[in-house]
């Protein structure tokens, strides 16, 4: 058993909480503190890569993973060539996002490999990290109008649908992606009995809340990996009487929690209703006319987009066709592809290494990238600032880990 070092748990707490816990509407509307927090993230991170690193020693190999995102934002990059006749600052910057991505994941990676994080330190700062935004929420509930509350989100806890749970992630769906990763580190070192009582104590929270956000793509990707996650522990485990006993004890009590709610639920309800009738529900109608925006860069300029208005599309993939054509597109799904893919070969790797055992951060990395392209169908989460810098911050922590792990062998 690793020994847990609070000095590097405590520098990527902050990190993530900084990020986590932004002020978005400190400067008055939710761009101006997006703007802020896209640029002010890489910076605070590259001003501690100075304190810490001596940019002329440091040879520490760099996986091929940060090369890949970053080789992704040269060619997306290069679509604003044919755009330049319509492009202002804003579409500019969007475009240099991956550049963005690619650094944050450089200094994640680095620092952490340079403080030689590993898995234990990092299941540490993810429930100290939900531990808070567990916290928040309950503040958020008690006292909902509290001027911190108010700079951080402006949106309601419970609206006339039930709970939207967002908390300082501020969009409900936004909250169930980054959770996913911790949820399934907790249910597989909770089968395992890998976890501490506190790390228990928090998943099982963050797992209840997890159903109060409301989000479709939420329950379609956990109820995927879930079953995904299920097989892989009968194929890979002899002993599996506590996952079954696990597994049915959290379907009995979200089932009757459920049924206990169902207006809760009613959008996911009528969803399904009209699925199985052949009809779409209000949500998802208005995602298809927005993806019929689409038709406008394939009529134009299909390879490179053409986004010459704004127009919000709540689907990553014609987002990513609209705003940067075929070629977006292609880099889009060919990056999250090839995580995945890498995501997968290291839980193999791992698996013989440690014979089944300390297996739930991969896991619970592998479920975080799987479940992109499920949110990606009615939502963008990789683009919205906190949720893109989450995702490649605990990423980089990610690798990090497998690298000090490797270098142990």
């Amino acid at each position: 058993m690793n020994k847990v070092r609070s000095k590097v748990v405590f520098f990527n707490f902050c990190c993530l909480f900084y990020l986590i816990f932004f002020p978005t509407y400190l400067f008055g509307s939710t761009s101006s503190g997006q703007v802020v927090l896209f640029f002010s993230f890489p910076l605070l991170l590259f001003l501690i890569y100075l304190f810490y690193i001596n940019l002329n020693n440091f040879t520490r190999k760099i996986p091929i993973a940060i090369y890949f995102v970053l080789l992704l934002g040269c060619i997306i990059f290069i679509t604003t060539l044919s755009k330049l006749y319509f492009i202002d600052y804003q579409l500019f910057f969007n475009h240099l996002r991956f550049f963005a991505y690619s650094f944050i994941l450089f200094l994640s990676f680095s620092l952490n490999r340079f403080f030689s994080l590993n898995q234990n330190e990092l299941k540490v700062v993810l429930s100290a990290v939900f531990f808070f935004v567990l916290l928040f929420l309950l503040f958020q509930y008690l006292k909902p109008d509290t001027t911190i509350i108010q700079l951080i989100t402006k949106r309601k806890l419970i609206d006339f649908s039930g709970f939207r749970v967002g908390g300082p992630f501020d969009w409900s769906y936004i909250f169930a992606f980054c959770s996913i990763p911790f949820i399934f580190c907790f249910l597989h070192g909770a089968v395992r009995q890998e976890n501490s009582i506190f790390f228990n104590i928090i998943g099982v929270l963050t797992f209840f809340v997890f159903f109060l956000s409301q989000s479709k793509a939420a329950y379609i990707a956990f109820f995927l990996l879930f079953i995904s996650w299920f097989i892989f522990n009968l194929y890979n485990y002899k002993n599996n009487l506590r996952l079954i006993a696990v597994c049915t004890f959290f379907f009995i009590v979200v089932i009757v929690f459920v049924f206990s709610n169902l207006d809760m639920f009613s959008h996911f309800l009528n969803f399904i209703d009209s699925y199985s009738t052949g009809d779409t529900d209000a949500s998802t109608a208005t995602r298809l006319n927005q993806i019929s925006n689409i038709n406008i860069t394939l009529n134009n300029n299909f390879l490179l987009g053409t986004p010459n208005q704004y127009i919000i599309i709540e689907n990553a993939y014609a987002h990513y066709l609209y705003n940067y054509g075929l070629l977006g597109l292609f880099c889009f799904t060919s990056l999250f592809l090839f995580l995945f893919c890498d995501a997968v070969f290291k839980i193999k790797k791992m698996n013989a290494k440690n014979h089944g055992h300390d297996l739930g951060v991969y896991i619970g990395i592998c479920c975080f990238i799987f479940s992109v392209f499920i949110f990606s169908l009615a939502s963008s989460p990789v683009d919205a600032n906190k949720s893109s810098y989450f995702f490649f911050f605990i990423y980089g922590c990610y690798l990090s880990v497998f690298s000090s792990e490797m270098a142990r062998i």
